[in-house]
């Protein structure tokens, strides 16, 4: 039986993917569908600042935090807060902070 890694790893997901400015794109939707596939009992969690807002904010710009545990594995990830032409964006409102946790 392939592992976990190898069965994400040779999924085909190329009839799910879309694409935008030039770039092939698989939604969050389709991602996390075709991931609970392998870990059924996988969990996303969206990390809130002290105001229990879904971003972080400094000088340089606005980031969202979320972590996947799956398998027993925990995986942390930043990602800076981006428009539609996916540059950073140092005041977001609150569809761009919405989209960015969802990439």
């Amino acid at each position: 039986m392939k592992s976990e890694l190898e069965q994400l790893l040779n999924m085909n997901v190329n009839e799910k993917t879309e694409k935008k400015n030039g770039l092939t794109y698989l939604s969050w939707a389709w991602a996390w569908a075709e991931f609970l596939k392998v870990y059924p009992d996988a969990t996303y969690r969206i990390i809130k600042n002290d105001n229990g807002m879904p971003y972080f904010k400094d000088e340089s710009g606005a980031f969202v935090y979320t972590n996947v545990s799956a398998g027993g594995t925990t995986h942390e990830m930043w990602l800076c807060v981006m428009d539609f032409k996916n540059k950073a964006v140092k005041n977001p409102d609150a569809l761009e902070i919405n989209k960015t946790l969802m990439r």
